[in-house]
């Protein structure tokens, strides 16, 4: 057994939102950006990626997730919009955004940073920002190409999902992609 795990908590999104990411995933494709598409089986929403813990850690980890999920309330949302990390200048992460009760998201997150601060993780120094991974960007792209993408591409009506429950995930890198295995979920308060 490896002697640590790569985790992250993250939310699963909707079958209607994978849906949604397939298909701005086609429309971008056939506007002529050729970029490195994540896969929408594999798409969710991560509030926090902690890297590689000690397998003897998971049990801290698990225990936090639970914690913070009872000061948590479940949230609507909306898939919406299209951006770029960290700018058109050097782009790395074509993503889609999130509208609608982003502010109980980022409280949520924070309660969760909380829990796993008392356990001994470290916080995260860079604000939330909610988004959902469609590419990222490897080698050169044509700004303008990306720009006119992102601009037709993204005029798009907004779709809705509740957030009910984090889930913390393993994530082994492969060759052929991460595979992301569920080791625990957390129902947030109300959300049964």
């Amino acid at each position: 057994m490896k002697e640590t795990a790569r985790l992250f908590i993250a939310f699963e999104l909707p079958d209607r939102v994978l849906a949604l990411a397939k298909d701005l995933q086609a429309r971008l494709k056939r506007h002529g950006l050729k970029l490195q598409w994540v896969r929408p089986q594999n798409m969710h929403l991560t509030v926090k990626f902690l890297g590689e813990v000690g397998q003897a850690r998971i049990g801290d980890v698990a225990a936090a997730l639970h914690h913070a999920a009872l000061e948590a309330v479940p949230m609507e949302v909306c898939a919406q919009g299209l951006g770029i990390f960290p700018g058109m200048r050097q782009p790395r992460v074509l993503w889609f955004g999130l509208g609608g009760q982003v502010d109980l998201l980022g409280e949520a997150c924070q309660h969760l940073e909380d829990a796993l601060a008392a356990k001994g993780f470290a916080r995260e120094r860079r604000p939330f920002r909610p988004h959902l991974t469609l590419a990222r960007i490897k080698q050169a792209v044509d700004p303008a190409l990306l720009l006119e993408g992102i601009q037709t591409v993204g005029r798009y009506d907004p779709v809705g999902f509740r957030l009910t429950e984090w889930v913390l995930f393993q994530s082994d890198l492969k060759p052929q992609g991460a595979i992301y295995t569920a080791l625990d979920r957390a129902t947030l308060a109300q959300g049964a």
